[in-house]
């Protein structure tokens, strides 16, 4: 302990062997403590991070598998628990978990290291080592199958070819391997190789092409020619397509779906003939395309590239999947488990997705780094062998169980924990209950979830208030600016990736207010505000209303004096009528004329102190002034009064004697010039909210009227009801009643009569 080298020991047979010290990679890193797997694994804990160390066979890996990057600060104990976790103890950083890693390194009782795996359908998973070693693992049982000749190295790849009795392997070359024959040199790093029983398919930087076999020569021969210095004109005269081809599979018998720099297209090999596709969705590089087969024999197509991640079916359904966490990511390889976990090969690490083929929906899950066991974090490939996903990084192989995979998705996000808190830049000890003095304060909380996840898995959301929303925040610090009085209640959860959240972690803080802000002395100050503007506003409406009284009571004895001015009017006109009987020496007319102005009189003098009368007096009185006008005319007019049911006559007011002027007009310059029978029609209807008034004559008209008795001016008696109803539109109508006078033509355009039409607010007492 304390040093930068450590020395297992072996006990066998009561025998100690003899220590050999491994150096620990960092210099300048302390052993601190260990943690044994048995039979696995072995976990030094050093103060810079914890490195895991691989037993293979009898001996421990020199290198270490993956180094984990643990919290800052002095770690003093280490602990692995049953369920496989590590536990790491600190000073002054409380207690870390590391979870039992969902992967592990690949171990295989092989003294090289694996370079690539294949699953072949007849050898079962084939192991390629470092050495050139290439191995068949079946039924539990490792078998030498050959040993290359050429270099392997982590690129290197194994191919299928066109049968089982042959391989391809891309390295820096590419090379042919007949099993139970030579090998095969393509001269040619293959940028994508796809082989047939016709020919196969190859790309380089410049494009890719077709090369056909010919049955009459051998493989050597073929592929000499391709070696060859002509071998240039030779790819030129097969290429189909002028750009890098990335990845292809074979859709159909003679098919093949190929990704390439610009998209999507299709190769037939029975014709040798290319066709791009016109995909909107798909316009950029295609970098991987896989095809998967569901367990309902469902082929789906997954294609990868610059942000692009989308899935077609044979049938035509399409998955989409949102690109926005794959941007500025390298995508390599995919696999399927179970039809519901999708899984990404990336350099920065393993993405996964949840997918429902049925419903066609996607949701990002999170992704698997080194502190999931991974190596390194550029996954190459990825491949399912039985219960295990194998996972090819550039540091290696690691693996992991499908089942532990699918139910890694599940579970609950860690619970967050906080480190420290500053109120107003002072580092403050944290306490579940933190009391303020009065004032504002910006507070900063830094947080961290009880167990050590991968960056980026997590966020972290608070509220104030469990009745508010949650709110993210990003990093490890919450920052909270302006706080003033009052009682907080600040909850803190984590959120992973995966949409889990975490139980809260509570905290509440109290601030009180100064004395200035006490809710009591603000409601008294409001109180006597109010009671001030009330008592302000109170004495103003008061003026207000004095005011319009004033002025209402003014325009009253205005309108009383015009009132005044018209029954002197209509006495003299009723005068003037009594005088014409007695010049022409008809007494009795005369007698029976004076006994009906008599009792007109008392009507007219009766309401003379009112602004508005019911309706049933005023067409009371308009029927006897007319019975007047009509016996001093001898009854050479008839007339008609109505009343519209829909009005009650003793409810319904209007104002006296307005209507009186116009039907005197009418009588004595419309009908008493009539050489024919004249006509008097008088109406009262309701409309909506208003009263309209329509007097009718069929007499002379207005104009000719005023050809037969010229006179200066106008009517002093138009000219009061006009006055009056100005005064009545300013005190109790509201400017709303209105009067129109319209002159009457027959067919030859004469004059046929003439309308007064008079609109009055609906009054009702």
């Amino acid at each position: 302990m304390g040093t930068s080298q450590f020395f297992p020991r072996q006990v066998k047979a009561s025998n100690i062997s003899q220590p050999e010290a491994y150096q620990i990679p960092m210099d300048s890193a302390r052993l601190i403590n260990v943690a044994i797997d048995p039979g696995r694994s072995l976990w030094l804990v050093e103060d810079n991070g914890i490195y895991e160390y691989t037993f293979l066979q009898d001996s421990i890996s020199m290198e270490p598998a993956r180094v984990i990057q643990a919290p800052r600060g002095l770690h003093t104990h280490v602990h692995r628990d049953y369920a496989e976790n590590i536990w790491v103890t600190t000073l002054g950083e409380g207690v870390f978990l590391f979870k039992n890693p969902l992967l592990r390194p690949l171990t295989l009782p092989l003294e090289a290291s694996l370079m690539d795996a294949y699953q072949h359908e007849a050898l079962g998973v084939l192991l390629l080592t470092v050495e050139g070693e290439l191995w068949a693992f079946q039924d539990g049982r490792y078998t030498l199958i050959r040993q290359v000749s050429f270099p392997v190295d982590q690129s290197t790849q194994i191919l299928p070819g066109f049968n089982s009795d042959r391989l391809w392997v891309a390295a820096n070359k590419t090379y042919l391997l007949d099993l139970k024959g030579p090998e095969y040199l393509l001269d040619a790093k293959s940028y994508f190789l796809l082989d047939d029983s016709s020919g196969f398919i190859f790309s380089k930087p410049r494009g890719g092409g077709f090369i056909p076999w010919q049955d009459t020569s051998s493989i050597s021969e073929q592929l000499r020619i391709f070696n060859s210095d002509e071998g240039g004109e030779f790819f030129v005269q097969n290429r189909f397509v002028d750009n890098r081809i990335n990845d292809g599979v074979l859709i159909q018998e003679d098919t093949v779906l190929i990704g390439y720099q610009k998209g999507l297209g299709y190769f037939f090999l029975g014709s040798q003939t290319w066709q791009h596709i016109n995909n909107p969705r798909v316009t950029k590089e295609v970098n991987v395309i896989e095809r998967l087969e569901t367990a309902r024999g469902k082929e789906w197509y997954f294609l990868g590239g610059d942000d692009l991640l989308m899935a077609f079916s044979s049938q035509g359904d399409t998955l989409n999947f949102s690109s926005t966490l794959l941007q500025g990511i390298n995508l390599y390889s995919m696999a399927l488990v179970a039809d519901t976990l999708l899984w990404l090969g990336t350099d920065q690490g393993l993405y996964s997705y949840s997918v429902n083929l049925d419903s066609l929906s996607t949701q990002f899950l999170g992704s698997l780094s080194l502190l999931e066991g991974l190596s390194n974090q550029s996954v190459r490939d990825i491949e399912l062998y039985g219960d295990s996903l194998w996972v090819k990084t550039d540091a290696g192989y690691a693996y992991g169980n499908v089942e532990k995979l699918l139910k890694s998705q599940e579970g609950q996000s860690p619970v967050p924990r906080v480190k420290k808190m500053w109120v107003n830049n002072i580092l403050t000890p944290t306490t579940p209950d933190l009391a303020l003095a009065a004032g504002v304060y910006n507070i900063r909380v830094a947080v961290a979830p009880m167990q050590v996840v991968n960056p980026g898995q997590l966020a972290f959301q608070y509220r104030l208030d469990s009745t508010e929303a949650w709110t993210s925040f990003n990093g490890s610090e919450l920052q909270l600016f302006g706080l003033s009085a009052g009682t907080y209640s600040l909850e803190i959860r984590s959120l992973a990736r995966k949409g889990q959240t975490s139980d809260s972690a509570h905290m509440f803080i109290t601030i009180p207010a100064f004395w200035w802000q006490w809710p009591w002395l603000w409601g008294c100050m409001v109180l006597l505000v109010g009671l001030a503007i009330f008592r302000w506003l109170r004495n103003r409406n008061q003026r207000i209303k004095e005011k319009a009284q004033s002025e209402v009571k003014i325009a009253q004895m205005e309108l009383t004096a015009l009132k005044a001015q018209m029954n002197p009017h209509f006495i003299f006109n009723a005068l003037s009528s009594i005088q014409r009987f007695i010049l022409a020496s008809d007494t009795l007319a005369a007698n029976e004329y004076l006994t009906k102005y008599s009792r007109l009189t008392r009507m007219v003098l009766n309401p003379s102190d009112k602004t508005l009368v019911p309706l049933e007096d005023e067409v009371q009185l308009l029927e006897n002034y007319i019975a007047l006008e009509c016996l001093r005319l001898s009854h050479r007019f008839t007339y008609e009064i109505k009343v519209d049911p829909a009005l009650d006559p003793k409810r319904v007011e209007l104002p006296a004697l307005m209507l009186q002027i116009f039907v005197e007009n009418a009588v004595w310059h419309g009908l008493s010039s009539l050489e024919r029978p004249g006509q008097l029609l008088l109406s009262f209807s309701k409309e909506e909210h208003f009263l309209l008034v329509l007097l009718k004559d069929n007499g002379i008209g207005r104009k000719a009227a005023a050809e037969r008795n010229p006179r200066r001016g106008t009517s002093r008696g138009s000219q009061l009801v006009s006055d009056r109803l100005a005064m009545l539109n300013e005190t109790v109508y509201q400017n709303q009643a209105s009067i129109k006078i319209v002159d009457l033509y027959d067919a030859e355009q004469q004059p046929a009569g003439t309308e007064v039409h008079l609109r009055l607010p609906l009054s009702v007492y």
